[in-house]
């Protein structure tokens, strides 16, 4: 996700993730829904944000926030999937056809 916490759009600083308290990995679909802990169901939050999520799905909880929201979070995971970074990651996993 570029450093960028997909829920507020805000950057994520490399010391904010290792240090643990401000960023987490977190589940897209919360593991409690779906029992899925696979790297294609995580992103990277803010720690308030993934609090504000709680057991929602990333979608379910963006539109609570309202369409501003919905639409750059949309248009933010449509840039990710296009991204020929992330293609590229699929490859090194051994996903690619």
């Amino acid at each position: 996700v570029n450093g960028t916490c997909i829920y507020c759009g805000k950057q994520i600083s490399l010391s904010q993730f290792l240090n643990g308290i401000e960023a987490d990995v977190e589940h897209i679909i919360p593991k409690s829904v779906l029992f899925d802990n696979s790297f294609a169901n995580k992103t990277l939050s803010h720690v308030e944000c993934n609090k504000a999520k709680g057991n929602k799905t990333a979608y379910d909880y963006m539109l609570s926030l309202g369409e501003d929201h919905t639409q750059r979070f949309s248009k933010q995971v449509e840039l990710l999937f296009f991204k020929p970074v992330i293609q590229s990651l699929t490859m090194v996993l051994g996903r690619h056809t």
